[in-house]
Order: C-alpha cells, then sequence, then structure tokens
C-alpha cells in the first residue's frame, strides 16, 4: 500500500514564476519545470495528504499522483506516511566576510599603494581578489604585490594581463608556483588561443572590450544551481554582495562599469564600506525586487551582472 503523502527532498525546492514554475534540485544542479498548481501545492500545503490535495483541486483524473510519480522517478520527493520527520531546508544565507571578493584594476604599479590596499582587503576577510592589468604585463613585477598572499586567509586570487613578449606560459607558471593561491592567470590581446591546463594559464586573443566594461552580461539560460548560490540569491544580489571595485584611479565602486563612486582608496578606508548603507545598498538588489526579472522561476540561479537603477522603495530596473 502506498504511502499517504508526497514530500520533497530538503534540496528540491520549488519556485514559483508569473508564467511557470521550476523545481530547482539542489543536489544535482538542475531543475525540472512544473506546472504553476503543482508547484502551489507542494509551496503551501505540504502538511495534506495526496487524496486531500486531489480533493483540494478538485482533481478526478487522477494527475496529481501521476505528476508525484514523474517526481519520484527524477529523484525530486518520496512517498511517506509520516512528512513532519522530513523537516525543509533552512534557505538563510550567512558568511563571516565582511568583503568577500575584490576586484582591483591596475595600470600603473606606482600610481598608488597597492600593498595597503590589499592588506585592507585581507584585513576584513576578503576570500577573493581579482587583479586586472591594463597596462601592466610584466609577471616579475606582479609577484611582489601577490607575494604575502601566501601567508594570508586570502582563498585564490585571479590575475587578468595584457600579451607580451614577457607573458610566456614559462614565466606565468613559475609566477602561479611562487604565489600557490593563484587560480586563473588569463592573458588577453594574444596571438593565438591557448590553454595550460595545469597551470590554469590561459591565452585568449580577446581583448579588453573597454576600459569601462570588461565583460558581458551573462545570458538569461545561463544558470548557477547549489545551495549557497540558491540562498544568497534569495536576500542578495550574488553580483554586488559584499563587493568591493577600485578602479584605476583608486575610485571605489560596486562595479567598475559604474559612474557612481564611493570615495577615494587614500581618503577611505576599506573596513568602513560594510557600514556605508549607499555602498552596501546593492548588496540587497536581489532579484525579486529587479521589475525585469522577479517574475521569472529562475531567478535564484541566475546571477544578474547589470547594472541597476531605483525606481521606487526596494524596487529596481535592469539599464545596461
Amino acid at each position: 500500500m502506498q504511502s499517504t503523502h508526497f514530500h520533497l527532498y530538503s534540496c528540491s525546492v520549488p519556485v514559483m514564476g508569473k508564467e511557470e514554475a521550476i523545481i530547482c534540485n539542489l543536489h544535482n544542479a538542475g531543475y525540472t519545470t512544473i506546472p504553476q498548481f503543482l508547484c502551489e501545492a507542494l509551496q503551501e500545503y505540504p502538511e495534506l495528504s495526496v487524496r486531500e490535495l486531489q480533493d483540494l483541486y478538485n482533481d478526478k483524473d487522477n494527475s496529481l499522483p501521476e505528476y508525484f510519480d514523474y517526481l519520484q522517478e527524477k529523484q525530486l520527493g518520496f512517498y511517506t506516511d509520516e512528512p513532519g520527520l522530513f523537516p525543509s531546508m533552512e534557505l538563510q544565507w550567512h558568511t563571516p566576510e565582511r568583503l568577500k571578493h575584490a576586484v582591483i584594476r591596475i595600470d600603473d604599479l606606482h600610481r598608488l599603494d597597492y600593498g595597503r590596499i590589499i592588506d585592507e582587503l585581507i584585513a576584513t576577510d576578503c576570500i577573493n581578489i581579482d587583479l586586472w592589468f591594463t597596462n601592466y604585463s610584466n609577471p616579475d613585477g606582479i609577484e611582489s604585490l601577490i607575494k604575502p598572499f601566501n601567508n594570508s586567509s586570502l582563498r585564490s586570487f585571479d590575475i587578468y594581463m595584457p600579451y607580451s613578449s614577457t607573458t610566456t606560459p614559462e614565466k606565468l607558471a613559475q609566477l602561479g608556483q611562487n604565489c600557490h593561491k593563484a587560480a586563473d592567470l588569463v592573458v588577453f590581446s594574444a596571438p593565438a588561443k591557448k590553454k595550460v591546463r595545469k597551470d590554469r594559464i590561459y591565452f585568449t586573443p580577446r581583448k579588453l572590450r573597454d576600459k569601462k566594461k570588461a565583460f558581458k552580461n551573462i545570458p538569461r539560460d545561463k544558470f548557477i544551481i547549489y545551495i549557497e548560490f540558491f540562498t544568497e540569491s534569495i536576500q542578495h544580489n550574488p553580483y554586488y554582495n559584499r563587493k568591493v571595485c577600485i578602479d584605476e584611479h583608486g575610485l571605489i565602486k560596486n562595479c567598475l562599469t559604474h559612474t557612481k563612486d564611493f570615495g577615494h582608496i587614500n581618503s577611505t578606508r576599506l573596513a568602513t564600506l560594510p557600514e556605508n548603507n549607499d555602498f552596501i545598498e546593492l548588496w540587497y538588489a536581489c532579484n525579486d525586487k529587479i521589475l525585469d526579472i522577479q517574475d521569472s522561476p529562475f531567478r535564484y540561479i541566475w546571477l544578474n551582472t547589470h547594472e541597476l537603477q531605483k525606481v521606487d522603495k526596494d524596487l529596481y530596473r535592469m539599464i545596461s
């Protein structure tokens, strides 16, 4: 005899959209499209038995059990007589880092005190740093800047630099070996595409598109599906959250593409940024608050890199 209730696994999370609904499988990094009424039943009435749900939705053709069988086949849920024994996943997101990601654009290593800037970032428990060198491509000169990373709490860093005669695979491999927290070393404007996988060195003919826009916005059908990203997306905008950018002039920004800044690095301590309400506003501009995406069932699994414009209290729209 089949059990009375159908229950989703805790890593299977239904998300309602305006025109469709999905179940995100946060364990296997996938999603399954489902009817909106089924999403409502799973979200709003988890305590009801299958028979009670059929009565509620006037399911005379037994479509609900068929849907539940399908979800069981997809390993998204199971039948049970005791649904109360299986609590839902806690969807709160927490992190100890005051800043967790920094992007620094550098055109002259002597223009600013980059050693001090990096020390300040590490003091905030920042875990990842991207260094964008626009005109400088000497691995030997870069090594002295990044060597302190080895003995810091930093988890990893990426380096982007233009191609030159000094950016050879051998030189870059040596740089990565001396600074073991190096993740990716990317050389742009190279004559040909080349990968040195074991050293995570990448040469690409692509150019730094311009000084304001170094990347393209992520397409709407490219998804990121895992627990940490999903839970962060419910409360925050993962692209902006706990992130700081410093341009080549030393201006502090939410993103290098933005014109708005929050002071100069020489007069603003990075440790004060998490207490600056203007600076952290976009940290909380989650996709639920963005007109262009708030009705999509994919809103918690898509990284929104667009610049945002505030149109009302806690409401934004994408402008680029």
